[in-house]
């Protein structure tokens, strides 16, 4: 029984590179185009978060003695005088 000698590896992929490519070079291309139109675009800034004042104020009695009544309440808006 006799074997067939066989080809190198390299040649073999070369060659099925080739006629891939010869395939591939002979098919028609087909090409589309898109018109591009610019127009404003907003994009939502949405943000999971916590936020923390800087300027924490305590509120302190001047005299001794217990403070019974707080005006202000947490979270309200406080103005001058």
């Amino acid at each position: 029984m006799t074997t067939m000698p066989r080809r190198p590896t390299g040649i073999r992929n070369l060659a099925r590179v080739a006629i891939c490519a010869a395939v591939s070079l002979a098919a028609p291309v087909e090409v589309s185009t898109v018109t591009v139109i610019p127009h404003p675009a907003t994009f939502p800034e949405d943000y999971v978060a916590q936020i923390e004042t800087i300027n924490a104020v305590d509120i302190r009695p001047r005299v001794g003695g217990m403070l019974e009544h707080r005006v202000p309440i947490e979270g309200e808006s406080v103005k001058a005088g």
